[in-house]
């Protein structure tokens, strides 16, 4: 099971908290770590995960998915760590 980092910006302000994306998100157990950024685990390859996030997407929102690595640099609130202790070493606060 891999982890992942996946961000958006939806085109239909209004409709945010009911976006089909959002729903996508929380169903696959996501944690939202800033306003528009949300941390899981999945099975799936990253490929997979943006053909569903597509699906669930409107015209003119945008996303990303990147897959993380403990052994990877990258910098967050020491929190995330603590959601995900291998990711304790690599963590910069």
């Amino acid at each position: 099971m891999a982890h992942y980092l996946a961000s958006y910006d939806l085109h239909r302000v209004r409709l945010r908290n009911r976006h089909a994306m959002l729903y996508k998100l929380q169903s696959w157990a996501a944690t939202r770590v800033l306003e528009s950024a949300w941390v899981f685990k999945s099975d799936l390859s990253v490929s997979q995960l943006r053909e569903e996030l597509l699906a669930a997407s409107e015209t003119g929102d945008a996303f990303v998915v990147f897959e993380l690595k403990p052994e990877s640099s990258w910098a967050c609130e020491k929190w995330l760590a603590r959601l995900e202790p291998s990711f304790g070493t690599s963590v910069v606060a």
